[in-house]
């Protein structure tokens, strides 16, 4: 009985042909060799996607080893600047090297009140993406806290933030903005609610 040299086996990487040499496990056509580790990284790829997979990966997390590592994890200085990136891409797609580059052409300082960032937020022109989200060309600048929300208050309009400096600028009392008016003071009784809907 003549002895097979060859066997039909998955599809290869490179020219897409299934006929391997049983000894060398490279492929016919183009000599090419199937790796141990993608074998190894194919399987444990299918175990991941199956139903038994998931069960153990879901029981897993409920496990008080996962969950004292992932407390760790959070509270390091990697597994928070991590969770900062994985933020930002989601949220404002921008990657880690954008971000970083972003930080430090503003010497990592806020543009508008000149403190030093110690947790950035990202602001983006809502006029382009009106949400949260952004699409990631509309990114303005990395602010503070304060001015972010600054901006968010003023809706965005700088006729507001104008007048604000203008208000601002203003010196004297109230009664200087006003000539010849006194202040009149609070009352303090309460109207009579039915009298007024009986007259009504």
């Amino acid at each position: 009985m003549k002895q097979t040299t060859t066997y039909q086996g998955r599809l290869c990487n490179k020219c897409g042909t299934n006929e391997r040499y049983v000894k060398e496990n490279r492929c016919v056509k183009c000599r090419s060799e199937w790796k141990k580790t993608e074998i190894a990284k194919n399987i444990t790829k299918r175990y991941q996607q199956s139903s038994k997979g998931k069960a153990y990966r879901k029981q897993y997390q409920q496990t008080t080893k996962r969950k004292e590592y992932l407390e760790k994890w959070n509270k390091s200085e990697h597994g928070k600047k991590s969770r900062r990136y994985e933020h930002v891409k989601r949220t404002y797609n921008l990657t880690a090297e954008q971000y970083d580059a972003l930080l430090n052409t503003q010497s990592q300082r806020c543009p508008i009140c000149q403190i030093l960032l110690e947790r950035p937020y990202v602001d983006h022109n809502h006029v382009c993406c009106p949400n949260e989200n952004s699409c990631g060309q509309c990114v303005r600048g990395l602010l503070c806290f304060t001015c972010n929300r600054l901006l968010a208050n003023c809706k965005d309009n700088p006729e507001i933030l104008k007048r604000a400096i203008s208000y601002l600028q203003k010196e004297g009392p109230l009664s200087s903005f006003i000539p010849n008016t006194p202040l009149a003071p609070l009352s303090t009784k309460k109207p009579n609610i039915s009298s007024s809907t009986a007259e009504a």
